[in-house]
């Protein structure tokens, strides 16, 4: 059965995001474009924060403990979201980023809105190339514990394993796997970790990253669209083919 194909009924979703990064034009400062930022989207994205990025320079001569040179903080990007918190748009430094938080339906369901925005950004905005596609899902899966214990390769067809015959369990972990596409070139980052134990139940963050790099034109509306949706095959392939039947069955 094809992976697209299927429509979980409580999708594990916590955070969906649509990251296009662009060459913008010399000079542009995301710091200093709020009010042009605010007069184009915040009817529907009322809710605004800053996101700073802090930088230090030090120096130093061997033996000698370093001393601070310099330090900045600038404004990366502007926050601009939806007042029932489940949605927002990030205008950045290198580009134009769509979110999704939970409740998560189907990408089909905001990719019309996704276009939209996108294409008041790089109207009004005026940036220079597309250089990166990224397409990044978050998911939080609750896997329930008997007696305190959980056997992993009952949800998961891949995932960190115990040596043989040992006598240790898992009291965590963090699993990271990059992958290529080579049919397409599409990379994905995955990343599996745990989190502290809960009503019984083990949470298990499934965060799957995947870019493509392939320049072209912001106005080009279809190639942002089918960029994502190779993305989308692609992380579809990796959820679906990592999870158990009984992992699945979680999300019906």
């Amino acid at each position: 059965m094809s992976t697209e194909l299927i429509k979980l009924d409580y999708p594990p979703i916590i955070e969906a995001i649509v990251d296009i990064d662009c060459d913008m034009p010399p000079g542009f400062e995301a710091g200093t474009e709020i009010a042009r930022a605010q007069e184009l989207f915040g009817k529907d994205y009322p809710l605004v924060k800053k996101r700073y990025l802090h930088s230090q320079e030090f120096e130093g001569k061997v033996g000698e403990s370093p001393k601070l040179k310099s330090a900045d903080v600038t404004i990366q990007s502007l926050l601009f979201q939806k007042k029932e918190e489940d949605q927002l748009i990030q205008i950045r430094q290198n580009g134009f980023s769509f979110n999704r938080l939970t409740p998560y339906t189907s990408l089909d369901d905001y990719l019309p809105e996704i276009e939209r925005v996108w294409l008041i950004f790089a109207e009004h905005f005026s940036p220079l190339l597309v250089r990166r596609v990224g397409l990044r899902y978050i998911n939080r899966i609750a896997l329930p514990l008997e007696n305190g214990k959980i056997e992993l390769d009952d949800y998961l067809k891949s995932g960190p394993k115990l040596p043989t015959d040992s006598h240790l369990q898992f009291a965590g972990f963090m699993h990271q796997q990059q992958l290529i596409e080579q049919e397409t070139g599409n990379v994905a980052n995955v990343v599996l970790t745990t989190q502290p134990t809960e009503n019984e139940k083990l949470p298990l963050i499934f965060d799957i990253g995947t870019t493509n790099e392939n320049s072209f034109e912001p106005s080009n509306w279809e190639q942002v669209k089918i960029s994502i949706e190779s993305l989308r095959k692609l992380k579809n392939h990796i959820f679906f083919d990592s999870l158990t039947e009984k992992c699945r069955c979680l999300f019906q």
